[in-house]
């Protein structure tokens, strides 16, 4: 229960007031529950304690990027890659920015770096993939949704987005085992639930 975890590090906190990593983790759950003010309060409380340590920025910037703030979620990442060189993280979250902002080059090149700094960045790739969709390149994207599956071999959001592609390319089997795959990861992801049957039932019609 976050709720409950919450109060634990509340109580940590009464106990060892200097120690970052105490309203770092209530942050994250606090984020979670979409409670922005409190996280960023808490991240805010994390930098003053421990002013390098480049993972309270990406935090703080997804705060803020959570609330639409761009410019400062950006500032954020970057005072991320100052304290931490070759941060993919950093990157991936930067790259999303520019995605949300339509600098969708930009947002690639983010995420090529964020690659070549990890190879194992599978949020990377997945995100990467999101991008050229919207650019309408649609067989690059599948190359990168299937990286970040490869990496990841339970991430339900690449086999979800994967299979939407394969939709758009009229690749129906290859779209339908997606969507499978992904109500097997998550019984309830609703999305993918209602694709499959779209598609069958497209399938049905065309067969009459």
């Amino acid at each position: 229960n976050i709720q409950d975890a919450i109060k634990d590090y509340s109580s940590a906190e009464d106990l060892q007031p200097d120690n970052s990593d105490i309203y770092y983790s209530r942050g994250q759950l606090e984020l979670k529950l979409k409670k922005y003010n409190l996280a960023l309060d808490d991240f805010n409380k994390a930098i003053l304690l421990k002013k390098k340590d480049a993972k309270l920025y990406v935090a703080r910037g997804t705060v803020y990027d959570c609330q639409n703030q761009y410019d400062e979620a950006i500032k954020n990442y970057e005072l991320a890659m100052k304290y931490k060189r070759h941060y993919s993280k950093a990157f991936v979250n930067r790259g999303i920015v520019k995605d949300e902002l339509q600098n969708y080059k930009g947002a690639i090149e983010d995420y090529d770096k964020a690659i070549k700094y990890d190879k194992y960045a599978s949020d990377a790739f997945y995100n990467k993939a999101l991008t050229l969709c919207k650019l309408e390149k649609y067989d690059e994207a599948i190359k990168n949704y299937t990286s970040a599956i490869n990496l990841d071999i339970n991430y339900e959001q690449a086999y979800l987005h994967r299979g939407l592609t394969y939709v758009i390319l009229q690749k129906n089997d290859e779209a339908k085992r997606d969507f499978l795959k992904t109500m097997d990861i998550n019984p309830a992801n609703k999305e993918a639930r209602e694709n499959l049957a779209k598609v069958r039932k497209e399938e049905s019609e065309n067969q009459k």
